[in-house]
C-alpha cells in the first residue's frame, strides 16, 4: 500500500462531487501516487488540497484505507465506473486484500447532473434515470435517444434490465415500452439486448446525425456476438428507424455497459 505524502496545514473546505459519462476518448492521465489529490482539471482550491490530505493521512493512520481525489475535464469514451476502476487501480489506493481504497471522481466537463442526484437535486447512489443534453432533446425526437441508469443491486432503476431481457421469455413479455411526454406517448417495440463495450455508443456512431449512422448501429448490434444476447428476430436494420436505448451497467463488470435497443412504432398526442 503506497503511503500517501503528508504535506500541508489542516484546512476546511466543502467538497461536491460528480462523476460523469463519457466524451471523446481520452486517457487516463499520469497520476501522482504520492499525494491525496490529483487534481488534473484544475478546479480545486488550495484549501479543499489541504482539507482531503489531511483527511486522509488521518484515516490511514488510524484504520490503513486511503481516500483519493481525481478530477479531469472529461473521462472519454468509458463508462463511469470503469474510468473510476482504472483509475483506483493505477493510483493504488488502499490495501488490495481488504479493499480500502476510495476514490472520489470530479469530470466537471461532463453531462451528469442526476448521475448522483434524485429528482431534488439532493445527493442520491441510485441517482435518477436521465439523457444527456448534449446528445438529447427532451422530447425524444432525436433519431437516437439513450436513457442511462444505474444498475441498483435493489433492483432500482436499471437493476432489473439485464435479468429481465436475457431471458428470452421476458424478453418478448416485456418487448412494449411506452413513453409519456406531457402531449404525447410514443411506443417502442425492443428488437435487441445485448452486452456492449465502455464505448460511448452517441460518439461512436457519429451522433447519429445521418441516417446511415443507425444502419450502421443496427447492423453492428445484429452482427454482436456476445454472449447473453437476445434478438427480435424479425427485426431487419432500417436507416430510418428512431430507437430508444437504455444503458446500464453490466453486473459483474462495471466496465462494460448492457444495453437494450427499441425501435419507434407508434407515436399518439394527448
Amino acid at each position: 500500500m503506497k503511503q500517501l505524502f503528508k504535506r500541508l496545514a489542516a484546512g476546511c473546505a466543502a467538497l461536491a462531487f460528480t462523476v460523469c459519462a463519457a466524451l471523446p476518448a481520452l486517457a487516463a492521465p499520469k497520476i501522482d501516487t504520492a499525494t491525496a489529490v490529483n487534481d488534473t482539471a484544475g478546479v480545486l482550491s488550495q484549501d479543499t488540497e489541504i482539507y482531503v490530505n489531511n483527511i486522509t493521512i488521518a484515516l490511514q493512520d488510524s484504520c490503513g484505507a486511503q481516500i483519493g481525489v481525481y478530477t479531469v475535464d472529461h473521462i472519454g469514451n468509458n463508462t463511469m465506473e470503469g474510468y473510476a476502476y482504472d483509475v483506483l487501480n493505477q493510483w493504488g489506493l488502499g490495501d488490495a486484500q481488504k479493499d480500502n481504497g476510495v476514490l472520489l471522481l470530479l469530470a466537471p466537463g461532463d453531462d451528469d447532473y442526476y448521475l448522483r442526484r434524485n429528482l431534488q437535486g439532493k445527493y442520491s447512489v441510485a441517482g435518477c434515470l436521465y439523457t444527456q443534453a448534449k446528445y438529447n432533446g427532451d422530447d425524444f425526437s432525436d433519431r437516437v435517444t439513450i436513457i442511462y441508469g444505474h444498475n441498483m443491486t435493489n433492483g432500482s432503476m436499471f437493476g432489473m434490465l439485464e435479468d429481465t431481457y436475457s431471458n428470452p421469455e421476458d424478453f418478448e413479455k416485456y418487448s412494449d415500452i411506452r413513453v409519456y411526454l406531457p402531449k404525447e406517448e410514443k411506443h417502442y417495440r425492443v428488437v435487441a439486448a445485448v452486452p456492449y463495450s465502455d464505448l460511448h455508443i452517441m460518439e461512436q456512431f457519429g451522433r447519429f446525425e445521418i441516417d446511415e449512422d443507425v444502419l450502421n448501429f443496427e447492423k453492428f448490434i445484429c452482427d454482436s456476438k456476445e454472449t447473453g444476447a437476445v434478438y427480435n428476430r424479425q427485426w431487419e436494420p432500417n436507416r430510418k428507424d428512431k430507437l430508444l436505448i437504455l444503458a446500464t451497467c453490466q453486473k459483474g463488470n462495471y466496465k462494460r455497459r448492457y444495453i437494450i435497443v427499441a425501435k419507434l412504432i407508434d407515436e399518439a398526442n394527448f
